[in-house]
C-alpha cells in the first residue's frame, strides 16, 4: 500500500509507482501516464473473479444475472468516485502533501473537524481497524482462492491422464513453490512476477472466452432468471468487482492525477471495459456450458484437446504468480504492528518477518484445506469483506465528510448512501449466510 500520510514536504528523490494497483517507494521512478494507469487498472482487476462470472451469472440466470451485474457495476464506479471525492476533501482539510490511503481515507473522514472530541477518534481508530482487517482478509482470502485454483486445474489435466491425485495432495504440493515465492520480502523483484501473471492472465481469457463462443446451444436451454442461488450471485459478483484498492494508489502515480477521473478518465474508461469483459464472459459461459458451469470456467475447457491444456496451465501459472502479490498487501499491514509490540522482531526484523510470512501462507494453505470449494469461498469472501471495502466505507467517507464541507449531507446523499449500505448489508446477510450453510453441508463430506 502507500506510505502513511505526512505533513511534511514530500521527498523529490521518490516517486510512488504502482503494480497491480498497490504502490512502493521506488528511487526516481516517472510518474505514468494515462495510457499506462488505464493498462494497470485494467490487468488489476483481470484475476480469477473474471474466469468466475460464468458461475455467477449461473447462479442467477442468464437474463437476470447480466442485469444485476450492469446494476453492480454502475454502483461500484459510483462508489469509486465517492472515495477519490473524499480523499480530495480529506487532503484539502488536513493539508497533506500524499492522497491517504484507503483505510487512513476511513480514519480521517471521521476525525475532520471533528478531531478534539473522543467520541469520533474512537470511532476513526475502529473503522480504520476494520478497514485494515477487511482489506487482510480479502488479499488473504484471495491467496487461498489461488491455492484451490491451481490445484484444481493441474487435478483436472492429470485425471485426464489418468493420474488420480486428491486435491489436499496436490494443494500441498503447489504450497512449496507458493511458500518460496512469498519469502521475498522485496516489492521489486515481486513485480516481475506480476508481468508474467497479467501475460498469462490476458492470454487466458482470450482463448477461454473464444471456446464459449463455439458450438452455442439453443437459448432457451437455459434459466433465464434463478432466485435459488441468488446470494451467492452477489458474493461472486463483488469478488471480481473488488478494485477499490486500487484507484487511490494509481491516481496518486499518474503524471496528471486530474485524467484519472471525468467522463473520459482512466477510471471510467478502465472499469467499463472491465464490466464488458465480466459481461461478456459472463454471459457467453454460462450460455455455453449451463449448468455444468464450474467455479471457474477454464475447468470447462476440454481438456482432451493440447490447446485447452496449454491454457490451463497457463492461466494457473499466472494465478500462482498472482500469489505473493496478494499476499505482500496483506503482509505490509499486519507485521509492522508486531514490529513495535514485538522486541524480537525488532532486533531481528528480516528473520522474525520470514517466520510471520510463513506462518502466515500455512493460514491461508489450512484454511483452502478445510474449505476446498473454490465457489462458494470466492462467494464467501466476496459478500462478507469485499462488499465492505466496495459499498459500505466509500458510502461512510462521502457521508462524513459532506457533513464536515457543508455542515449538512443532503437528503439525496442519505438516501442514495443508505440504499448502498442496506443493499451491502443485505448483500453480506444472505450471500454470506448461504455460502457458510453450503460449507457446512459440504464440510463432511469429500470434495477431492
Amino acid at each position: 500500500m502507500i506510505e502513511s500520510v505526512e505533513k511534511s514536504q514530500p521527498n523529490p528523490t521518490k516517486k510512488k509507482v504502482s503494480f497491480m494497483g498497490y504502490v512502493e517507494l521506488h528511487e526516481l521512478q516517472p510518474p505514468t501516464s494515462y495510457v499506462e494507469t488505464l493498462a494497470n487498472l485494467f490487468k488489476g482487476n483481470l484475476g480469477t473473479g473474471c474466469f468466475a462470472m460464468a458461475d455467477a451469472i449461473r447462479n442467477a440466470g442468464l437474463v437476470l444475472g447480466p442485469t444485476l451485474l450492469t446494476i453492480i457495476a454502475i454502483i461500484c464506479i459510483q462508489c469509486f468516485k465517492m472515495l477519490i471525492n473524499g480523499a480530495d476533501y480529506i487532503m484539502k482539510a488536513n493539508e497533506l502533501t500524499s492522497r491517504p490511503e484507503f483505510a487512513e481515507v476511513v480514519e480521517l473522514s471521521f476525525l475532520v473537524n471533528k478531531s478534539d472530541n473522543a467520541k469520533w477518534k474512537k470511532c476513526a481508530a475502529i473503522a480504520k481497524t476494520i478497514c485494515n482487517v477487511a482489506i487482510c482478509i480479502t488479499q488473504l482470502g484471495f491467496c487461498c482462492v489461488y491455492l484451490i485454483f491451481v490445484s484444481s486445474s493441474i487435478k483436472l489435466i492429470l485425471e485426464h491422464y489418468e493420474i488420480y491425485v486428491k486435491l489436499s495432495v496436490l494443494m500441498t504440493i503447489v504450497l512449496i513453490p507458493v511458500w518460496l515465492s512469498i519469502l521475498e520480502r522485496k516489492l521489486k523483484k515481486i513485480a516481475i512476477l506480476s508481468g508474467l501473471a497479467n501475460v498469462c492472465m490476458i492470454l487466458g481469457v482470450f482463448f477461454t472466452v473464444g471456446y464459449s463462443l463455439i458450438d452455442l446451444p439453443s437459448f432457451s436451454d437455459r434459466k433465464y432468471v434463478n432466485f435459488e442461488s441468488l446470494p451467492l450471485f452477489f458474493g461472486t459478483a463483488i469478488f471480481a468487482f473488488e478494485g477499490i484498492a486500487l484507484i487511490l494508489p494509481l491516481q496518486n502515480a499518474m503524471k496528471e492525477p486530474t485524467k484519472f477521473v471525468g467522463l473520459l478518465g482512466v477510471m471510467n474508461v478502465g472499469m467499463v471495459l472491465v464490466s464488458i469483459i465480466y459481461l461478456f464472459v459472463g454471459f457467453f459461459g454460462y450460455w455455453k456450458y449451463g449448468e455444468a458451469t464450474a467455479a471457474s470456467l477454464t475447468l470447462n475447457l476440454p481438456v482432451d484437446q493440447i490447446l485447452a491444456q496449454v491454457i490451463i496451465v497457463m492461466v494457473a501459472t499466472g494465478v500462482m504468480f498472482g500469489y505473493p502479490i496478494q499476499f505482500f498487501v496483506a503482509i505490509q499491514i499486519m507485521f509492522p504492528p508486531i514490529t513495535e509490540k514485538k522486541e524480537y522482531a525488532r532486533k531481528n526484523p528480516v528473520t522474525a518477518e520470514l517466520i510471520f510470512r510463513s506462518f502466515i501462507c500455512l493460514v491461508t494453505f489450512a484454511v483452502a484445506q478445510l474449505i476446498p470449494n473454490l465457489s462458494i469461498l470466492l462467494s464467501l469472501i466476496g459478500a462478507v469483506f469485499c462488499s465492505m471495502l466496495v459499498f459500505i466505507f466509500p458510502a461512510l467517507i462521502e457521508l462524513t465528510t459532506r457533513k464536515a464541507q457543508y455542515d449538512k449531507i443532503g437528503l439525496k446523499y442519505w438516501i442514495k448512501n443508505s440504499i448502498i449500505i442496506l443493499m451491502s448489508l443485505i448483500g453480506m446477510i444472505l450471500g454470506g449466510g448461504q455460502a457458510l450453510y453450503e460449507i457446512y453441508l459440504g464440510f463432511f463430506k469429500d470434495s477431492n
